[in-house]
């Protein structure tokens, strides 16, 4: 009996630690140059957003492109 929930523990322990590994290293993806933002690239949690500089652009469908709205 003893020794299964001694296991039990080492195993939650375990787990513990990997799950902390994992979501606990976030990578900035903007600094790394890998977003392929065309313009402005901002850090989240677990990804990254881009965003337009001027404000009569807009994001393509792609999300990381820069389209100029015109104005009629």
């Amino acid at each position: 009996m003893r020794y299964g929930f001694h296991m039990f523990c080492i195993i939650m322990l375990f787990m513990c630690i990997l799950y902390l590994l994992y979501y606990l290293s976030d990578v900035d993806e903007c600094k790394k140059g890998t977003d392929g933002c065309s313009d402005i690239c901002r850090n989240t949690d677990g990804g990254f957003i881009c965003e337009c500089r001027d404000p009569r652009a807009r994001l393509s469908n792609d999300l990381k492109n820069c389209i100029r709205k015109y104005l009629t």
